[in-house]
């Protein structure tokens, strides 16, 4: 006797083969299983960052993925099919190569979507970001006065760019060197703890982007030159320490580093954190418990206190508690399917089968406990596999 039971969601077919053992008096059951199942993603496209200064004018995309019947792989770009008919694409079974790279163009959230005969995914999503650093304008810089004694901060008006600059600051053609009294800032600006009349000078600044990349030529962009004069003042401004750079607040992704840093006018307006030597706060590797508030805290000898507070939020992607199992189950019975995740922000849950959005429109499926359970009734086998 043979039969055939066909399960739902991995469409098994498992055949059952009962035979006559002729050695024995007992029967023989021999299960041959043969199971299809959608495809899984083993690679996910990931986050880029292009260099424009780049001699290096392809960038690949990678998405690899298996299923037991060979997958094919399409990409999307900000939610629409890509338009492969551009000669500058070429895709390959595992990779989305782009050449004669434009950011106009091609920057961008690229996903791939994987399919075979028994469903279809969507991978994760990639946003490809190009890397610049505009030409500073001819316009020339208004002259800077600055007061004797007191603290200050000059800019050199950086030119648009992403995603960060390396600042070197020259005054007269030879560079500033950077001291307790005198430092350069995260976002660029040279503040001066109190200003001497050392500092008055011809000032202009180099800049080029802060990413290293292979095959980027260094390319340093030079401001134009600007005078700083300095004003007689009192010589008793610099006894109370007075913030100058506030600790930033700021936002970043889990798993990068965060920076932050604080500076105060004053010759005895020493930070005691995060360090009187460099006056930053460097959190290696940031994770979702190093998000809070963060203080930074100066007093002199004369036990005048001032302090300057920012608010560090990394955030990261919900981490699953409970994802969904491939499950066999009979023709026109019921599934109740449960997913959860956690995060230390609010969580929003979709379901998608075969890359579509699921919603409470569908017949036969509801959903409860916020979208994280769905139960399908009178299951049928077009409309799983449809």
């Amino acid at each position: 006797m043979i039969c055939c039971r066909i399960g739902m969601s991995s469409i098994a077919i498992l055949w059952e083969l009962q035979q006559l053992c002729p050695q024995s008096s007992f029967k023989r059951i021999v299960k041959i299983g043969i199971v299809r199942t959608g495809p899984h993603i083993v690679r996910e496209p990931v986050d880029t960052l292009y260099d424009q200064g780049s001699n290096i004018q392809t960038l690949s995309l990678f998405c690899e993925a298996e299923g037991e019947v060979t997958p094919t792989i399409t990409w999307r770009k900000d939610g629409a099919d890509l338009d492969l008919s551009d000669s500058r694409f070429i895709q390959t079974q595992d990779r989305l190569t782009i050449s004669a790279l434009r950011k106009d163009a091609d920057e961008g959230t690229y996903q791939c979507v994987v399919s075979n005969a028994y469903g279809t995914i969507f991978s994760t999503e990639a946003e490809l970001k190009f890397a610049y650093v505009d030409q500073y304008p001819l316009t020339p810089l208004d002259p800077v006065s600055l007061q004797l004694n007191t603290g200050a901060c000059i800019s050199c008006s950086p030119p648009d760019h992403y995603p960060g600059l390396d600042v070197i600051w020259q005054k007269d053609n030879s560079g500033v060197t950077t001291d307790l009294r005198i430092r350069t800032t995260i976002d660029g600006r040279l503040c001066f703890a109190n200003v001497e009349t050392t500092d008055e000078g011809l000032y202009h600044c180099l800049v080029k982007s802060s990413v290293d990349s292979l095959g980027a030529a260094v390319v340093f962009k030079a401001s134009p030159r600007f005078q700083v004069t300095v004003q007689s003042g009192s010589a008793s401004a610099v006894s109370s320490p007075r913030v100058l750079v506030d600790v930033p607040d700021t936002t970043i992704k889990a798993g990068r580093d965060a920076t932050l840093e604080c500076f105060f006018s004053g010759r005895c307006a020493l930070p005691s954190t995060p360090s009187n030597e460099n006056q930053e706060l460097i959190i290696r590797n940031a994770q979702p418990e190093d998000s809070g508030e963060y203080e930074c805290l100066a007093s002199n000898d004369q036990e005048q206190n001032v302090k300057s507070t920012g608010t560090l939020t990394v955030v990261s992607a919900p981490s699953w508690l409970q994802e969904l199992e491939d499950t066999d189950i009979d023709i026109m019975s019921s599934l109740t399917w449960r997913c959860e995740a956690e995060s230390v922000y609010d969580i929003t849950y979709e379901w998608y089968r075969n890359a579509q959005l699921i919603n409470t429109g569908f017949d036969r499926i509801s959903f409860s406990d916020n979208f994280r359970t769905a139960t399908f009734t009178s299951l049928e086998y077009v409309a799983l596999v449809g």
